[in-house]
C-alpha cells in the first residue's frame, strides 16, 4: 500500500497511524514537531545546508537509491505517464540542485548574505502541489529548506508518493537537517485538514487550477505565492531555418519541449508560430510527421482514454480541413492556413501556426490573458530580446532556446516570482 504521509513526530515510518486521531489533530501535531526543527536547520548554516541539498539530489540521481527506485516503481501507475518520462522527470528536477546553482541562487535573492545576520525566515512555510508535474513543487520546497525554513507538503489526494518519498529521504539523507520536512496527502473535500494546514504555516505557495487557487486566496491571509494554470510557445522568426539538414535537426531539438510530461506541463508549448507563410508552415509540420515517430519513442506515451483519444481525433479532423494534419502512436502534428488560436492542439502534438510578422503576436495571444509562461524562439539574438520585451505584459518569465523550456534551472523566477527571495 501506497504511503500517503511521513509526518514528523507522528508517523515516522511514513504510514497513516492507526486509532481516532484524525488528519487535522497529526497535521496539528506534526507542524508543532516541524517548527521545532528550524533552529537546527538554521544553525547548520548556508553553506552546510546548500551541501547537504545538494548531496540529496546526487542521491536522487543514484540508480540504487531506494527512494528514487521505489519512485520508479509506483509513479508511472499513479501519474499516468511511462516508466521513462518519470525517469526523466525524475532527472531533470535533481539535476539542477548543485552545490553551483545553489550558492548563485543565494547570491541572486539573498544579496550573499549569511542568514544568520538578516531577519529570522518563517518558522514554516506550506507547499500545496498539483497533479500535472509531479515535481512543479519541488523549487519553493528547496528554496524553503535552503532559507532555513521547515516545510510541510499538501501532495494531491491520487498522487500522494513522490512527495511523501521526498520527505523519507530528507530524514535518511539529510538528518542533519533535522526534521524539517513533513508530507500528506489528502482530498480537497477534506476541509478540515486544507484549513488545519493553512493555520500552522507562515507563507504559503500554491500549485493548481485558478479556481482553486481563488478558493485559497480567499481562506489565507498571509504571505501567498499562487501558481496557477498557464501555456507556453514556441517561435520560429524569417530567415532562420536553413537547409534541410538544419530543419531536421531544429525538429529533434524542438520534440522533447512537447513530448515531455506528456504535454501536460504549463512549459508545453502549445503552438509552434512561423513568421512567413502557410506553406513554410505546412512543409516544417510535414518534415515534423516524418520525423516524430523515431523521437515519441525516447518519451513513451500511455494509452489515450477515449476522450483524449475523441479530442484528438476531432484536433486532426478540423486541423486537417484548415490546413495539413497526421498523427501516429503517442504523437500528432499539423499546420494550418491561417494566424489563428483554435481548435487547441491536444497534448504530443506540434501545431505549426503562420503569422505574417513577430509584431502580431501580442494581439493574437491577448484573449488568453496574461497566463503565458515560456518562449522557445528560433532566431537571431535581439528578435529574441524584443519579442520577449513585448510578451511580458502576457506573463512571460521564461525564454530559451528549443529543447530548454522543460529544463528550467531550480533558481528560475517561476512566473517572475523569486522564490528564494520570499524566505528572505
Amino acid at each position: 500500500m501506497t504511503a500517503r504521509s511521513f509526518l514528523p513526530g507522528i508517523d515516522a515510518k511514513g504510514n497513516n497511524v492507526p486509532g481516532s486521531n484524525s488528519l487535522p489533530d497529526r497535521l496539528l501535531a506534526s507542524s508543532t514537531v516541524l517548527r521545532s526543527s528550524a533552529p537546527v536547520l538554521r544553525e547548520l548554516g548556508e553553506r552546510g545546508r546548500i551541501r547537504t541539498l545538494a548531496g540529496l539530489a546526487l542521491n536522487w540521481r543514484d540508480p540504487e537509491d531506494p527512494y528514487r527506485r521505489e519512485a520508479l516503481e509506483v509513479l508511472p501507475a499513479e501519474c499516468g505517464l511511462s516508466r521513462e518520462m518519470v525517469e526523466h522527470g525524475i532527472e531533470q528536477a535533481f539535476s539542477v540542485i548543485t552545490e553551483q546553482a545553489l550558492r548563485y541562487w543565494c547570491l541572486e535573492e539573498a544579496s550573499g548574505k549569511p542568514y544568520q545576520g538578516r531577519a529570522d525566515p518563517p518558522e514554516l512555510s506550506a507547499h500545496i502541489w498539483a497533479s500535472n508535474v509531479f515535481v512543479a513543487g519541488l523549487p519553493p520546497v528547496i528554496a524553503s529548506l535552503l532559507a532555513g525554513s521547515p516545510a510541510l507538503i499538501k501532495a494531491p489526494d491520487n498522487m500522494p508518493s513522490f512527495a511523501v518519498l521526498l520527505a523519507r529521504s530528507v530524514a535518511e539523507h539529510a538528518p542533519e537537517l533535522g526534521s524539517c520536512l513533513g508530507a500528506a496527502a489528502w482530498s480537497r473535500g477534506d476541509i478540515a485538514s486544507t484549513a488545519t494546514f493553512m493555520d500552522t504555516a507562515d507563507v504559503l505557495f500554491a500549485f493548481g487550477e485558478d479556481s482553486t487557487l481563488d478558493s485559497i486566496r480567499a481562506l489565507y491571509f498571509r504571505p501567498l505565492f499562487a501558481f496557477g494554470a498557464r501555456y507556453s510557445i514556441s517561435v520560429i522568426s524569417a530567415g532562420s531555418l536553413g537547409n534541410d539538414e538544419n530543419i531536421d535537426a531544429l525538429i529533434d531539438q524542438m520534440a522533447p519541449d512537447h513530448f515531455a510530461w506528456d504535454g501536460r506541463g504549463c512549459l508545453t508549448p502549445r503552438w509552434v508560430f512561423v513568421e512567413g507563410s502557410a506553406a513554410i508552415a505546412r512543409m516544417l509540420a510535414e518534415r515534423a510527421a516524418s520525423r516524430l515517430p523515431e523521437l515519441a519513442m525516447r518519451f513513451p506515451a500511455q494509452p489515450l482514454g477515449d476522450e483524449a483519444a475523441a479530442e484528438r481525433s476531432a484536433w486532426l479532423g478540423e486541423t486537417g480541413f484548415a490546413g495539413w494534419s497526421r498523427a501516429g502512436a503517442g504523437w500528432a502534428c499539423a499546420s494550418l492556413d491561417s494566424a489563428t488560436l483554435e481548435p487547441v492542439p491536444p497534448h504530443r502534438s506540434m501545431c505549426f501556426v503562420p503569422i505574417d510578422s513577430l509584431d502580431d503576436l501580442p494581439l493574437l495571444l491577448s484573449p488568453l490573458g496574461n497566463h503565458l509562461q515560456g518562449l522557445s524562439f528560433v532566431g537571431n539574438e535581439h528578435a529574441r530580446e524584443e519579442l520577449a520585451k513585448e510578451l511580458q505584459g502576457l506573463g512571460l518569465s521564461r525564454v530559451t532556446s528549443p529543447g530548454d523550456l522543460q529544463r528550467p534551472p531550480v533558481h528560475w523566477s517561476h512566473d517572475g516570482v523569486r522564490i528564494l527571495a520570499a524566505f528572505c
